[in-house]
């Protein structure tokens, strides 16, 4: 190693300290909605994983073509809307719940996030739009 270079836990430090958006953090355009997409695919993968299902599974019950599965599991999202992959996960069987909240930030500045949670929380009572 040589004499400069920073220790893994500094190298840790400073990647947590990128606010929590990695693709901020390289500069990239859309940011925000790369890193809610990214969020949404990790669920997606997890759904997939949880029921033990097939791409070509899970595409058929998610109403789209095994192909449009396949680009969304790579991360190839740029023509996929936030809200189509949240469609995608509630055909694979999951609840989509979006809370709006006061700020916790210092800069006042609100911010999005996805969550995963096993079971509803209480205080959310879902919208039924069948």
């Amino acid at each position: 190693m040589a004499a400069n270079a920073p220790s893994d836990d500094e190298q840790i430090v400073k990647v947590a300290e990128a606010d929590d958006n990695i693709f901020a953090a390289m500069g990239l355009p859309d940011a925000v909605e790369a890193s809610d997409k990214a969020d949404l695919v990790f669920e997606i993968t997890r759904a997939m994983r949880d029921a033990g299902w097939t791409q070509a599974k899970a595409a058929k019950r998610a109403g789209i073509t095994p192909a449009d599965m396949s680009r969304i599991l790579r991360g190839r999202t740029e023509n996929y809307s936030i809200a189509r992959l949240e469609n995608v996960l509630m055909g694979l069987g999951r609840d989509v719940v979006k809370m709006i909240v006061p700020t916790t930030r210092a800069s006042g500045r609100g911010a999005t996030s996805v969550a995963y949670h096993d079971r509803m929380p209480v205080a959310v009572m879902p919208h039924n739009r069948d």
